[in-house]
């Protein structure tokens, strides 16, 4: 079986966000068998390179030392339905006018995946 490129994966994802949107109730399978390695490859070329390291301490550059390692792993797991994303890093902003914000570091690969998508 033919692995899916990226234009047939981001294809499908937005298929699947219209699907959402016109069938609230509809519910979906795993769709862990549409993130394959490329489509990870390019989500970590992506990347900004001057963010503080994330939660696991892990730089982009670091990660990107055995990336092909890193993702066949990422993929493997989300495949088994044995990925758990790690906690988010949570800080508190000042705001200008008084009181604190929220801010969140999510888990950097696998937030990028849908982003270019539209949410609903």
């Amino acid at each position: 079986m033919a692995h899916r490129t990226q234009s047939d994966t981001a294809t499908k994802l937005i298929q699947l966000s219209k699907v959402s949107k016109d069938s609230p109730k509809y519910k979906f399978g795993s769709l862990a068998s549409l993130l394959n390695e490329e489509y990870f490859r390019t989500c970590y070329a992506e990347l900004p390179r001057k963010k503080a390291l994330g939660i696991d301490g892990v730089s982009v550059e670091e990660y990107g030392e055995s990336l092909e390692a890193n993702l066949s792993g990422l993929v493997e797991r989300m495949k088994s339905m044995s990925y758990r994303p790690q906690a988010v890093r949570k800080k508190e902003i000042p705001k200008e006018r008084g009181g604190t914000r929220i801010g969140h570091s999510l888990d950097r690969g696998q937030d990028s995946p849908g982003k270019e998508y539209p949410r609903y």
